[in-house]
């Protein structure tokens, strides 16, 4: 016996703005579509960055006269390495995708124009034309940033010019605040500026001490003028101009490439596969995701599968096959994306396996070329035993506003519903029961915040069930 249920769900880097939409195969249902904020603010205000230029001039000076800065610069270009990298022991397939590049075009705002004759940058009212490439964490940003799942790392040898620490990293909302960044002088006069990072997690070096390639700079983080947790990565010639180290038919400021391996301008690819014992709850910004992940299930509770992608594009297809432990397939579809381009995107269905195979499935995802697969363990659990106590699930969980509570068997019009908080005190709230009676809609607008449990008996059969309000 199988249940598969197909919900989409994206997200885009650009004004914040939400909408229903559903899609389907065997059964629809209705999710919500909301778009992230990008910036559209200077990531560093003008006073800010020219007092960072003062500040890289003096200690220059001070370097040549120390006898540590050679002040005749190596005609020899420089070339760069990819400059954030993700902790050892990280294995998941990717953890960033690109939310700007440089703007090229020099009028504004919204004339926008990156190396490749696209618009993947931006600019402000003000006259500010974005100066760097803009790495940003995906999926969880502040989970990642919470848990140093991303560091910096210099892109090419050098010698630290001037580095920045302990400025507010937990900026959502555009905010003119300092930031943290390291800013490395290079054999050929060139200065690379790594920006936004996480408050204290810069490199022990001090200023003069050399660098060698990948060494780790920092923490990816959200200091400065910064809406999510990523790395502003800015180049600048002997001469103090903008480069753009990408190579493209509308970057003017350079004839090859400064990368050792330039990435494609469109980098699509899946970041994270993986399985969930509820949806990942993600919070007002800036607090911490709750991943809800889980490889482990049995009988008939409800496997999430996710799939968390990198640069999406309108056509897409994915192919999708569900694995039995013997090697036969319990399920294989292909999913075509029908939403425009988005840098950063999920998608989910959810499976029951009930009488199924007992062992380790695999979920595997075919996209742009490559394979991806998580695995996840299943027991089967043939019947439910009176008085055994079942665990709910709740979504969304921490809550709102409302919550809905999903029941493995259906209700009976006899159940008995009991709310308590944390300290044992009975809530007087009733819930209202679904059709199909394997689901209750939990309206907690009224409740203070804190820790709720859920008790549900019916039938000889007992639930319980916990959430947070917020």
């Amino acid at each position: 016996m199988r249940f598969l249920l197909i919900i989409s769900m994206f997200i885009s880097i650009s004004a914040l703005q939400s909408q229903n939409h559903f899609s389907g195969n065997l059964i629809t249902n209705d999710t919500h579509f909301g778009k992230i904020g990008n910036s559209t603010e200077n990531c560093l205000n003008p006073q800010l960055r020219l007092e960072i230029k003062k500040k890289i001039d003096k200690n220059r000076q001070k370097l040549i006269q120390e006898g540590i800065l050679n002040p005749k610069y190596s005609p020899k270009a420089i070339l760069l390495d990819f400059p954030i990298k993700a902790k050892d022991g990280f294995d998941d397939p990717g953890f960033y995708t690109v939310s700007s590049y440089t703007d090229h075009d020099t009028l504004y705002p919204n004339e926008l124009k990156d190396y490749n004759c696209g618009e993947l940058t931006y600019d402000t009212g003000d006259g500010y034309n974005h100066e760097g490439t803009d790495f940003l964490l995906w999926p969880f940003p502040w989970y990642k940033m919470d848990n140093d799942e991303v560091e910096v790392v210099a892109a090419a040898p050098g010698i630290i010019l001037y580095k920045q620490d302990g400025n507010f990293d937990r900026n959502c909302d555009g905010e003119d605040q300092p930031w943290n960044a390291v800013f490395i002088q290079h054999s050929n006069g060139y200065v690379t500026w790594y920006g936004h990072l996480k408050s204290g997690s810069l490199t022990e070096k001090f200023v003069g001490e050399e660098v060698e390639t990948g060494e780790y700079l920092g923490v990816v983080g959200s200091s400065g003028i910064s809406f999510w947790p990523h790395l502003h990565f800015e180049v600048h010639d002997e001469n103090d101009n903008i480069v753009d180290p990408y190579l493209g038919s509308c970057n003017p400021t350079i004839d090859e490439s400064l990368w050792l391996d330039q990435k494609p301008y469109l980098d699509a690819g899946i970041n994270k596969i993986t399985t969930n014992s509820t949806l990942a709850v993600t919070p007002d910004c800036p607090q911490q995701e709750i991943l809800n992940e889980s490889s482990t299930f049995s009988g008939n509770d409800t496997i999430f599968l996710l799939i968390y992608f990198r640069n999406l594009s309108n056509g897409d297809n994915v192919n999708i096959t569900i694995t039995r432990p013997d090697n036969s397939i319990h399920s294989q579809w292909v999913w075509e994306n029908n939403h425009p381009f988005y840098i950063a995107s999920w998608n989910y269905w959810f499976l029951i396996l009930k009488d199924e195979q007992d062992g380790l499935w695999k979920f595997e995802a075919s996209y742009n070329n490559e394979v991806y697969s998580h695995e996840f363990q299943y027991t089967n659990a043939a019947f439910i035993k009176e008085n055994e106590i079942q665990n709910l699930s709740l979504y969304p969980n921490p809550v709102s506003d409302k919550t809905w509570i999903s029941i493995p068997v259906p209700l009976s019009g006899n159940y008995q519903f009991q709310i308590n908080n944390i300290t044992g005190q009975k809530i007087n709230l009733i819930p209202e029961l679904n059709k199909n009676g394997k689901s209750l809609f939990l309206n907690c607008g009224n409740l203070a915040n804190g820790v709720y449990i859920i008790s549900i008996e019916d039938r000889g059969r007992n639930y319980r069930g916990r959430f947070i309000k917020r």
